[in-house]
């Protein structure tokens, strides 16, 4: 998503994408004042703050709230031309990218809590032989492996064999 806006909030471009998560149309929002909604205006606030010492804002994670009022995590970089009185930037949804980070972690510690309960261990070793994961309770005895491959790690040896 792109916006090219004046100072003072008021739009001259939008992107269709832009547009579909603000719910106007491109004929009701040039020259109006900016309807984006902040899902935490906190956000807001941090970002025109950067952007007026800066003079631009790079990848600043954001939420906003779209027309149907749904929220949406979003990436947005903005440059401040004051000598053209413009603002433009752009805003990159991120949702699905943030729930599947979500998704991942409380597998994870769905993992974790089953390997603890039933005193399993558990490591995960890449095709290189290199130890992906190791369980905590394991951690805590052997250390982190910090890209060691599994023969090193777990066993001490030099070799695979």
């Amino acid at each position: 998503m792109a916006a090219r806006g004046c100072f003072g909030n008021r739009k001259k471009a939008y992107n269709r994408k832009c547009l579909e998560l603000t719910g106007g149309t491109r004929q009701n929002v040039l020259g109006t004042p900016s309807t984006i909604h902040w899902a935490d205006s906190r956000d807001h606030e941090e970002m025109m703050r950067l952007l007026a010492r800066d003079g631009r804002v790079t990848n600043f994670e954001c939420r906003i709230v779209e027309a149907s009022g749904k929220e949406r995590s979003c990436l947005t970089s903005l440059s401040l031309h004051p000598g053209q009185k413009i603002i433009e930037g752009s805003l990159v949804d991120i949702t699905e990218r943030k729930n599947l980070e979500a998704e991942r972690e409380a597998g994870l510690q769905r993992t974790e809590f089953i390997i603890a309960a039933t005193r399993t261990g558990l490591d995960i070793i890449d095709e290189n032989l290199v130890v992906q994961y190791i369980d905590p309770a394991r951690m805590k005895i052997l250390g982190d492996p910090d890209g060691r491959v599994c023969y090193d790690y777990l066993r001490g040896r030099s070799t695979p064999r």
